[in-house]
């Protein structure tokens, strides 16, 4: 299993956990990390995801999502896909996301994971197109059947 997780997959514990929906979602990814680890699933890194983290401005976040990737099996950089990447902004995708898109697929990535939500359902809407399963962490956990006997 190779899998690609954006930033605001990797960086989810930084939001606010007060409500349910960031609560599941970064329990989620933390089952997805420890998982990867136990079944040897891939780790993509890639440049987008380092722009994203130091945009924030928060060492706290680059520093987690560093160490998230230090494991990484794979890294790809966004200029080697940028035409692509051009292709999915013209599909309405954002800047970043549509980098991310490309980063993913470049790898062989399995499944793109995300807590962003336009991103996700633009993914969905443009699910024959961009070929590529856009995935919230805690569906990727429902789609493999974790924790279910």
């Amino acid at each position: 299993m190779r899998i690609y997780c954006d930033t605001s997959a990797l960086g989810v514990e930084f939001n606010d956990l007060e409500t349910v929906e960031n609560a599941r979602e970064a329990s989620a990814m933390r089952v997805v990390l420890a998982l990867a680890d136990y079944r040897n699933w891939q780790l993509i890194d890639a440049t987008p995801i380092h722009w994203e983290s130091k945009a924030s401005g928060n060492a706290r976040i680059v520093r987690a999502i560093r160490g998230k990737l230090a494991r990484a099996n794979q890294f790809v950089r966004a200029v080697d896909v940028a035409k692509q990447a051009d292709e999915f902004e013209a599909l309405g995708f954002g800047t970043l996301d549509s980098r991310h898109l490309a980063c993913a697929l470049a790898a062989g990535a399995d499944v793109l994971l995300t807590c962003d939500r336009e991103f996700h359902d633009l993914g969905r809407q443009n699910a024959k197109i961009v070929a590529l399963r856009i995935l919230r962490p805690s569906e990727f956990l429902a789609e493999i059947d974790y924790g279910k006997e």
